[in-house]
């Protein structure tokens, strides 16, 4: 706080920035009674017909107010309270918010709002803490893990900013080279945060993680009474806590003395924010560590293609786990044709379960919810029609009895022969977790069945709740999304049925391949942790796909080259940057119609971007400008969403790919403002922005 003492008769300004989606600040005078707030204080203030707490951004001289207000500098109102002695956000972490607002397009106060633990209003009561587990002392090291953290550690002693990718097989030990370098990280009175990608993986890894650092470790994630990340929030701040770890908000945690961010599971899209701002904590956390001269380390058995090709750039420093701590291998996949079957369950999948359930043994069965996609199917070879442009399979839309392309708008008629076999069998792939659950109930009554989705696991405390049931001794299945696939380690597990490997597989995102050999190998590395041996079934109408093939195979490096050759030659990340924008209304004409105009209207303003036409015979919904050759911007659409009608509003989406500078980015909402008002229909149409979208649907 600055000295309160002022010359008599001056009048002091300060810039605030409000919690509210707003592209702007607002100026508000101090009453001589309060001393200048430095930035990152919490001032209440006016605003409307009543009153919001907003940060201080710095100070305001007459000159810097905006015209009208420097005519009529009495029109400002007055500050009503400071709420600290101290800011509550440091320079650090206010640089850091104005960086995401410009990237990210987004205003000021939403990143600030997305950066607090609670309403800035808000005092709650602090809990008590947690009690600790019994004491745990860390592990002999394999040769590869005494490597990695040697690297590591040298990093931190020469105390510049450093990343590394720490690229380690299922049960190859990563968790310990993580805790054994926040040792060292500590020891030189240092600060550390520690990502994982869910919610449901924080009950485990704190459990650990305190068993090693005892009292220094915080709890932070959404999950938490206010209370609870409130004071995980000002013991970081004052350095009561050495270490946060939670998911991807706790990469704003306050860290004074911040030496090392380690990022779980680094290739997760959960670390990607889906309501605004939409940012990417990995991203955070590279600048976070450049400022404060830390380092990053990224720890994963199935890196992200990003992270791969920034390796290959020499922007990451790769450290190798290639072997399992305790001996034996990752069970290779199986895999189970399902042409023939009936039911949810291959004959050999409900085969293994039941015998695994007379062993003792504990089974996981995944059915990721993303499969009710409408993709439709050769069950004969499994064939699927995509996109002679973007690549990605074609959606089939009832309504209009066509298949199209959620990317450039790209329509087909639907096959009646498959063009691959001559097959006339066909399949539209999709089903839910309760509906297997009702069939396995029905299949091995008497046997514990735990669901673990996004439905059976809203109540607070219900991610800790199913893993304890299942954790319990003697047979058990976990039934579950790709929340149960990722870091969990339960030694009893010695079976894991993928279900429904199509529907990742065949999704249509420019991701899909890269997710579904993710999701299918850290699933797989749930079996056989412990002394017994384990098996992994994987259920598939497209036995032949060639990623399966590869997976089978355990030729990882095979799908990797093909991805990025892939991605590279059709202008997806990591080597061009796409935008999606989202145009939704409550009538199908009026999207359709504002989508159009702001294709239009973007492509006025940027006179670079040429699209290449799309083939003879695709449907007219594609937007597309003639251009015979790829240039700096590329844009794609309009085209209807995916889905098309979400909560009574119609969408439609345009994709942009290429790298654009924040004043392109900030010019679209003020375009679209403008046709909206146009239209006539300020009020009804809206706009979304996702820069550097994980995924398209």
């Amino acid at each position: 706080m600055s000295d309160p003492a002022a010359p008599a008769g001056s009048e002091r300004f300060v810039d605030v920035a409000l919690p509210l989606p707003l592209d702007r600040s607002f100026s508000y005078r101090l009453p001589p009674e309060l001393p200048t707030p430095a930035p990152g204080t919490r001032v209440r203030v006016p605003f409307g017909a009543g009153e919001e707490t907003g940060f201080v951004l710095g100070s305001l001289g007459p000159g810097q107010l905006a015209a009208g207000l420097r005519a009529d500098p009495a029109k400002i109102k007055p500050v009503s309270e400071l709420l600290d002695a101290e800011p509550w956000l440091d320079a650090g972490l206010l640089g850091l918010a104005r960086w995401l607002a410009d990237y990210y397009a987004a205003g000021l106060g939403e990143v600030l709002r997305s950066m607090v633990p609670v309403k800035p209003m808000k005092r709650p009561r602090l809990p008590a803490a947690p009690p600790l587990p019994p004491p745990d002392a860390p592990q002999r090291l394999t040769p590869p893990q005494a490597a990695a953290l040697a690297a590591v550690k040298a990093a931190l002693d020469a105390g510049g900013f450093a990343r590394f990718l720490l690229d380690g097989v299922t049960g190859s030990g990563k968790t310990e080279v993580y805790l054994q370098a926040i040792v060292h990280c500590l020891a030189a009175g240092r600060q550390a945060i520690v990502l994982v990608p869910e919610i449901s993986l924080t009950p485990q890894a704190a459990q650990r993680f305190r068993a090693r650092l005892r009292e220094g470790v915080g709890v932070f994630h959404s999950g938490l009474a206010a209370g609870e990340r409130y004071a995980v929030w000002e013991g970081m701040r004052a350095g009561r806590l050495q270490v946060v770890l939670g998911p991807r908000s706790a990469i704003f945690a306050p860290c004074p003395r911040l030496g090392l961010v380690v990022i779980d599971e680094e290739h997760d899209s959960s670390y990607k924010q889906t309501e605004k701002p939409r940012y990417h904590a990995r991203s955070v956390a590279m600048l976070r560590a450049r400022d404060a001269g830390a380092v990053v380390l990224l720890g994963s058995a199935t890196p992200s293609l990003e992270s791969l090709h920034n390796v290959r750039l020499g922007k990451y420093r790769r450290l190798e786990l290639p072997e399992r701590v305790a001996g034996g291998q990752r069970p290779r996949l199986e895999i189970l044709p399902m042409a023939a079957e009936t039911g949810l369950l291959a004959a050999p999948l409900a085969e293994a379960i039941g015998a695994c359930a007379e062993r003792g043994e504990k089974a996981i069965l995944l059915l990721n919810r993303r499969g009710h996609s409408r993709l439709r199917l050769c069950r004969d070879c499994g064939y699927l029609r995509r996109c002679s442009r973007c690549e990605i399979p074609l959606v089939y839309h009832s309504r209009r009895e066509r298949l199209l392309c959620h990317y450039c708008g790209q329509e087909r008629p639907l096959e009646p022969v498959c063009p691959d076999c001559g097959g006339r069998r066909w399949v539209l792939l999709g089903a839910g977790t309760q509906q297997l659950e009702l069939e396995l109930g029905l299949r091995f009554p008497g046997l514990p069945l735990h669901r673990m989705d996004l439905d059976s696991t809203r109540r607070r405390g219900a991610h800790a709740d199913i893993l304890g049931r299942f954790a319990a001794p003697g047979p058990a299945i976990l039934l579950g999304t790709q929340m149960i696939a990722k870091g969990h380690h339960f030694p009893e597990v010695t079976l894991v049925g993928v279900v429904d490997a199509d529907s990742g597989l065949f999704l249509p995102d420019f991701r899909a391949a890269e997710r579904s050999w993710q999701l299918l190998e850290q699933v797989a590395g749930r079996s056989g942790r412990g002394e017994r041996p384990g098996r992994v079934l994987v259920q598939t109408y497209a036995p032949g796909h060639p990623l399966l093939a590869a997976l089978a195979r355990d030729e990882l490096a095979v799908v990797v080259e093909r991805e990025l050759a892939e991605r590279e030659a059709l202008g997806y990340p990591p080597f061009r940057r796409l935008l999606a924008l989202l145009v939704s209304a409550p009538e199908e004409a009026l999207a359709q119609e504002a989508a159009r105009r702001l294709a239009a209207g973007l492509r006025e303003r940027w006179p670079e971007a040429l699209v290449d036409p799309l083939p003879a015979g695709t449907g007219p919904t594609s937007g597309c400008s003639g251009g015979a050759a790829r240039t700096q911007v590329e844009i794609l659409g309009p085209v209807e969403g995916y889905p098309a009608r979400l909560k009574e509003r119609y969408r439609q989406q345009l994709l942009i790919k290429g790298r654009l500078d924040s004043g392109q980015k900030r010019g679209i909402a003020p375009l679209f403002a403008e046709i909206a008002r146009r239209l006539g229909r300020s009020g009804a149409l809206g706009l979304e922005l996702d820069v550097d979208p994980e995924s398209l649907l």
